[in-house]
């Protein structure tokens, strides 16, 4: 039988992914949503080799309108929303601060309403930032139930879509990630895509020494989430790598892979930076949960570098 899932954010990076992830399913009909009116999404994110290839519908649409929602979702009725569609960069959310509540928790809240109204189970893509990154790395990883702290506008909008899908919702996954390797729609989504860009267009290369996370391969994390539509898994879980590194090592660790000149990169501290919004120096999150529950192992970061393009 044939499964039906609503994805929101196709044209960004895990979105796009998601799609490439379902592609090879037979059993899977997407129907993926997108913003942007214009946008065309690569043919390669939207095709398979494989010989039955999964239905995949693209359109674009407005998430903020509950009667936009209300009627695709009544009418194609899916088993399931994986919704990763939202502003994530904190210092754009900042800029913005009314688009970003909107779309990030005012769209999520609507989304969440009508998925329980009709009996739909709700995925949603949520951030390591809701943490305020000050936990000793010696305590250990943020686990699930630790104390969230948000810092900055994105992360606080991100906690409140979370307290209410756990409030509203009763067939949901909240997954949190982190930063993300990978190919990305646009080309410039990724933090590889990212230092590549600006290492061709000759801009500075910097990076913080003690800012650490936890990044993913999104390719992985979108076949977490695809399986994650049809699992009966409930609440929070940590999608994340199982190494903690800085941004500085990450930077590292990707001029070896492109051969670029690492005395190009200049390294500075949080506090000896001007962050606007500030910057989290510690949001590594602990993944044993969700490796666990869905019988999983993360690559390590040096393999999910080495599948990388190169220039």
């Amino acid at each position: 039988m044939q499964k039906k899932i609503l994805l929101t954010g196709a044209s960004g990076l895990l979105g796009g992914n998601i799609l490439q992830a379902a592609a090879s399913d037979p059993h899977t009909h997407l129907l993926a949503l997108h913003r942007d009116a214009d946008f065309i999404i690569p043919p390669q994110f939207r095709t398979s080799t494989a010989r039955d290839p999964a239905t995949i519908d693209v359109q674009s649409m407005d998430l903020a309108s509950h009667t936009e929602l209300w009627n695709i979702l009544s009418l194609w009725k899916p088993g399931a929303v994986i919704h990763t569609a939202a502003m994530a960069d904190p210092a754009t959310c900042e800029r913005y601060p009314e688009a970003a509540e909107t779309l990030n928790f005012t769209a999520t809240r609507i989304l969440a309403d009508v998925c329980e109204q009709l009996g739909i189970r709700l995925v949603f893509i949520s951030t390591d930032l809701v943490f305020d990154g000050t936990k000793d790395a010696s305590e250990g990883f943020y686990k699930e139930d630790a104390a969230r702290n948000p810092v900055s506008l994105y992360a606080r909008t991100k906690v409140r879509a979370e307290d209410h899908i756990l409030n509203a919702l009763e067939n949901a996954m909240i997954l949190r990630t982190s930063v993300m390797f990978g190919q990305s729609p646009r080309g410039t989504r990724s933090l590889n895509e990212r230092l590549l860009l600006d290492y061709k267009q000759n801009k500075s290369l910097v990076f913080f020494e003690d800012e650490y996370r936890t990044p993913v391969d999104v390719s992985v994390l979108a076949r977490i989430a695809v399986d994650a539509a049809s699992n009966d898994l409930r609440g929070v879980y940590h999608a994340v790598g199982s190494e903690r590194v800085s941004r500085a090592e990450i930077a590292r660790r990707l001029c070896a892979k492109y051969g670029i000149d690492t005395s190009l990169l200049k390294f500075v501290k949080l506090s000896d930076a001007r962050s606007f919004p500030e910057r989290p120096p510690d949001c590594s999150l602990d993944n044993s949960k969700l490796l666990d529950a869905m019988n999983l192992v993360m690559p390590s970061m040096d393999e999910v570098i080495s599948r990388l393009q190169g220039l």
